[in-house]
């Protein structure tokens, strides 16, 4: 299963990538990390026909905190994902994920906030942050990723995206 992830789009009026579209077709299901600011993107994700799971960030307006909820857990084939945005500080993020589910047993964390790529494995659990598809504020590009999840295991590939 291939799951394709994306966070802190922070969008009002500007298009998601076209590139990214393009590869979310090839997808089983999309997640959002939080920070859509509208719903904009959010219309957008959830009419490309595949499942799509989120949670609000900081940024967003009260009609995606309606919609969405502040942490999820997901579990696709065994494995068990910890949704959230994050909160703080750029190097508090992973520290106060991991706070979010401190009751539950996952296998990976998926976050945004910091607009940093992050895919990193700690004690045995995935840490995967997509950075930012329209906004490289903390990271060198903008990107987004992809999760692969097979044979009990879950993998995380973070893809940049060309600007131009």
């Amino acid at each position: 299963m291939r799951i394709g992830v994306i966070a802190d789009t922070h969008l009002t009026k500007e298009k998601i990538p076209e590139k990214l579209l393009d590869l979310f077709t090839d997808v089983d299901a999309i997640i959002h990390c939080g920070d859509f600011v509208n719903d904009t993107v959010a219309e957008v994700l959830e009419n490309l026909g595949k499942p799509f799971y989120a949670v609000f960030g900081n940024m967003d307006e009260d009609m995606i905190r309606k919609k969405y909820p502040r942490r999820q857990v997901l579990e696709f084939e065994g494995i068990k994902i910890g949704l959230f945005h994050g909160r703080g500080a750029p190097d508090e993020v992973r520290e106060s994920v991991e706070m979010a589910f401190v009751d539950e047993h996952v296998d990976a964390y998926v976050f945004g906030h910091s607009h940093a790529p992050l895919n990193i494995e700690k004690d045995g659990k995935l840490f995967f942050n997509p950075g930012s598809a329209t906004d490289k504020r903390r990271a060198p590009y903008c990107s987004f990723g992809i999760l692969t999840v097979a044979d009990g295991k879950i993998h995380g590939e973070i893809i940049p995206l060309d600007k131009t």
